[in-house]
């Protein structure tokens, strides 16, 4: 895993580096991902290692913990989907953590 922030040339030519850390890891594929993380280097470490707590689970096999489990339903909804994407999450589980009003709408446009 390694934390970094970007960087990006303003319109005068500056460079200067982005306010989030990044987070850049392999997924259980041995692909390289990049997630954004947070404006505060120590919690972005935190949420990095959860995330490859979540890529240990996946590769093993295993279905997370409990402790892990509950981190996924308080993780927002965007980065829920682009765990399930990418193949870290099933589907179903990507989408517990959503609204009921967002199911009712999905099913509507089922309909």
């Amino acid at each position: 895993m390694r934390i970094f922030r970007a960087t990006y040339r303003d319109k005068d030519g500056v460079t200067r580096e982005v306010k989030k850390w990044w987070i850049e890891t392999r997924d259980h594929l041995e692909t390289v991902r990049r997630f954004a993380g947070l404006t505060d280097r120590k919690e972005t470490e935190a949420l990095g290692h959860q995330i490859e707590r979540l890529v240990n689970y996946r590769v093993a096999g295993d279905q997370p913990d409990a402790k892990l489990s509950r981190w996924l339903e308080n993780i927002p909804a965007r980065m829920r989907r682009r765990f399930a994407e990418i193949g870290l999450l099933d589907p179903e589980r990507a989408s517990g953590g959503k609204p009921l009003v967002e199911h009712l709408d999905d099913f509507g446009e089922f309909l």
